[in-house]
């Protein structure tokens, strides 16, 4: 089953390590790093939307 994990890259709420090691073991993984303290749909609501529309267009 495909994934697409959205990520804010200036969160501290996280062990980014251990992000990873969850994240990685899915077999069908897409990851996009976003530029958003923590609440991405909140600080990115835009760049979100078009993320996740461009993913399903890729199915």
């Amino acid at each position: 089953m495909p994934v697409l994990a959205l990520l804010s890259s200036g969160t501290f709420l996280n062990d980014p390590e251990r992000t990873r090691r969850v994240l990685y073991a899915l077999p069908d993984l897409e990851v996009l790093l976003l530029d958003a303290h923590h609440w991405i749909p909140t600080e990115r609501p835009k760049e979100m939307r078009e993320a996740i529309e461009q993913w399903c267009l890729a199915l």
